[in-house]
C-alpha cells in the first residue's frame, strides 16, 4: 500500500507481476513459485480493493491473469479469480474488464460472479497517491465507473479508409464500416487521437458521394458511435 500511495499503480503493480515469472538462468523451485505467484495475485486483489481500478487499472493486471487462469495449480488459479472477482465487484459486469481472458474461463468468472452476488455496498477506494486526497477520490467513485478508454483505430487493417470510399462492392465497403462500428460496440470508451480527424473526414466523403443506402446508414450509425465513444 505505501509503495502505491508514493510511486503509484503504473510503477509498482507490474513489477510485482514480473515476480511471477523471474528471468534469470536459475529460477526458484516450482512449488515456491506457485506459492509466491498465489501471493502476488493476492496483493494484488488487496490493492484494487484499496485504491480501486481507476488506479490499479484492469489493463495493468487482466493479461497477467489471464495466464494465471490456465494454471493447473489450485492455489494460483483460485488467487487469479480473486482478482476478476474483486474487479467485478467495482464495475458489476465481466465485459468491462475482461479482454484477453479465454472464453472458458470468462464463463466460469461469470459464473462465480453470480453465486458471489452483488456487494451490499458499492466499492469506495480506502487510499489514494500521496498526490491526491481521499475524499476527492472517494467523491470522484460516486460517478460510474467506465472502462478504460481504448485505442481502436490501430485495430483497423491497412487500407481501411481507402477501402470504405474505393471498394467496387457495396457490400466491402459497408463491410469495412461494420469493422469500425463492431470496435465501437466492443469499446465504449474511445481514447482520442489525430488519426480521428481522418477518419471523420472519410465518413463526411461516404455520405456525400455514396450511393447505396444502406452503406450511407452504416456510415451514420459509425459516426454516432464515434460521438458517444469520444
Amino acid at each position: 500500500e505505501v509503495l502505491v500511495e508514493r510511486y503509484e499503480a503504473p510503477a509498482v503493480v507490474p513489477a510485482m507481476l514480473e515476480a511471477m515469472n523471474p528471468k534469470g538462468p536459475k529460477k526458484p523451485p516450482r512449488g515456491v513459485l506457485l506459492k509466491a505467484t498465489a501471493a502476488v495475485l493476492t496483493a494484488v486483489t488487496h490493492l484494487i480493493r484499496c485504491f480501486g481500478p481507476k488506479r490499479v487499472s484492469p489493463k495493468l493486471v487482466v493479461p497477467a491473469v489471464a495466464t494465471c487462469l490456465k494454471e493447473t495449480d489450485k492455489g494460483v488459479k483460485e488467487a487469479a479469480y480473486g482478482v476478476l472477482l474483486e474487479l467485478n465487484a467495482w464495475y458489476g459486469a465481466v465485459d468491462s474488464f475482461a479482454e484477453g481472458v479465454p472464453e472458458k474461463q470468462v464463463a466460469e468468472l461469470k459464473r462465480r460472479c453470480q453465486q458471489a452476488g452483488v456487494p451490499e455496498e458499492p466499492r469506495v477506494p480506502s487510499h489514494c497517491y500521496r498526490t491526491e486526497k481521499v475524499e476527492d477520490v472517494q467523491a470522484a467513485a460516486a460517478q460510474p465507473l467506465l472502462p478504460d478508454a481504448e485505442e481502436v483505430l490501430a485495430k483497423l487493417p491497412s487500407g481501411w479508409s481507402e477501402g470504405v470510399t474505393k471498394k467496387p462492392k457495396w457490400q466491402d465497403r459497408k463491410g469495412d464500416l461494420g469493422l469500425l462500428l463492431d470496435l465501437c460496440s466492443k469499446y465504449p470508451v474511445l481514447k482520442y487521437d489525430a488519426g480521428y480527424q481522418a477518419v471523420s473526414g472519410t465518413l463526411a466523403r461516404v455520405l456525400k458521394i455514396e450511393a447505396n443506402a444502406a452503406v450511407t446508414g452504416e456510415a451514420a450509425k459509425v459516426c454516432g458511435a464515434l460521438a458517444a465513444g469520444l
